[in-house]
């Protein structure tokens, strides 16, 4: 949330796993710690959040509250989450080394749910 343009070809040769959500979403704050854990626990992986249907102060509260840390990208018109086709929010997609979607999870995301999202990233060719 600082206002600085985001690209995928920063993160060139890195996986990378995006989490579309916003302050407002229940489901986004029940998945706040373990997503912030995953990160964490995976620095060579990129965490990259797209702040859907949200209003700047929400998502910079949100951002404080749960010590979030990563790069996020405002979408106020969902039009990226649109773009990706997400049924709703919290949604995380992963993306492997080429920034391909390999598989995402829909709804909050459990620690194990991620470990193992990582793991069949890592895994595709």
């Amino acid at each position: 949330m600082t206002g600085k343009q985001v690209s995928l070809a920063r993160y060139a040769g890195r996986p990378v796993v995006v989490n579309l959500w916003a302050s407002w979403c229940h489901g986004c704050k029940q998945e706040a710690a373990d997503l912030k854990a995953f990160g964490q626990a995976h620095p060579g992986v990129q965490l990259l959040g797209i702040d859907v249907n949200d209003s700047t102060v929400g998502a910079r509260s949100f951002y404080r509250r749960y010590g979030e840390e990563w790069p996020s990208i405002f979408d106020p018109q969902a039009r990226l989450a649109t773009a990706l086709r997400a049924l709703g929010l919290p949604t995380t997609y992963f993306l492997d080394r080429r920034h391909r979607i390999v598989t995402l999870v829909q709804g909050a995301a459990s620690r194990a749910q991620l470990e193992a999202a990582l793991r069949k990233t890592l895994a595709s060719r």
